[in-house]
């Protein structure tokens, strides 16, 4: 890839090179990030040995390959924050330059203006966006706390893969299997000739979100540092929502309380992110954008 080359340096600096010389700076630090991605890309490449002309020297376990994919995450994810603050740079640099324009020619009124505070009002709204969790196998499914009869005919011997998720217990010569927590659990059971039948079992808790819906496409603008705004999650059932682990990845700028709420702080972006199990025990993640004067 290219490498950047920012231009010369002008003699004299107007308002106008100015402008234009921080919006050059952030095209630079785009390139940077995309020569960012494209080393993570690579280096995904290279352990898997698809990387033309290299390859490791031993195949990869896969406690490599999940190492390895967890560094490419984080550094994609502070790519990503990095991403917000040359966006609100960048709306920053071109309202000043409008401004300027307007007063220069006698449109504005010449008063200055607070940095942290807004002066435009909300955006125009977002879809909201709705995501529905679907089972994520064909296995035999068994709600949390039922119990169902394995089809055991033939029993001589079971084993139960995780008994955390699905318990078992010989009853009148048939296997009761009774669900405990959500997930995947094998039942191998064997006979008297010594076949072996494996069942697989998806345990469902529908206590936990199996539906959620951000409104506004999951952006949320405030006009003022100070103020504290609702999350824009729903779900379903609604009492799963407190089983959700929020974190703000820029405190500085918005932080985010316990029950999803999220207080502006100063002017700029934040990504807020909550984690969670959902009823087929399944970690997801959810990320919910936050502009304090900043149109996100």
């Amino acid at each position: 890839m290219s490498l950047p080359h920012f231009p010369d340096l002008p003699d004299h600096f107007t308002y106008e090179k100015s402008i234009a010389q921080i919006l050059t700076s952030i095209a630079m630090e785009e390139i940077g990030l995309s020569h960012i991605i494209n080393a993570e890309g690579e280096k995904i490449q290279y352990i898997l040995g698809t990387l033309e002309g290299s390859r490791p020297p031993t195949p990869p376990t896969i406690d490599q390959v999940i190492e390895i994919n967890q560094t490419v995450k984080d550094t994609l994810q502070q790519v990503a924050f990095n991403q917000m603050f040359l966006s609100a740079k960048m709306a920053d640099a071109l309202k000043a330059y409008t401004q300027y324009k307007k007063e220069d020619s006698g449109a504005g009124t010449g008063a200055g203006t607070d940095k942290d505070t807004c002066t435009e009002a909300d955006p125009p709204k977002d879809p909201d966006k709705k995501i529905t969790f679907a089972q994520p196998n064909h296995y035999v499914v068994l709600e949390k706390g039922q119990t169902a009869v394995a089809d055991t005919s033939t029993l001589f011997s079971f084993t139960i893969s995780r008994e955390s998720i699905l318990s078992g217990k010989l009853e009148d010569g048939k296997l009761i299997v009774h669900g405990e927590s959500a997930g995947v659990a094998y039942v191998a059971i064997g006979n008297q000739r010594g076949a072996v039948t494996t069942i697989a079992y998806q345990v469902a808790d529908s206590a936990k979100i199996n539906e959620y819906t951000l409104k506004n496409g999951g952006k949320v603008f405030f006009t003022e540092p100070g103020q504290t705004k609702p999350s824009p999650l729903t779900a379903v059932p609604a009492a799963a929502r407190n089983d959700i682990a929020w974190v703000s990845l820029n405190p500085a700028i918005a932080e985010v309380l316990p029950n999803g709420d999220i207080k502006a702080v100063k002017k700029g972006a934040a990504i807020i992110v909550g984690t969670f199990t959902d009823k087929w025990g399944v970690e997801r993640e959810i990320r919910i954008l936050a502009g304090v004067c900043v149109r996100i």
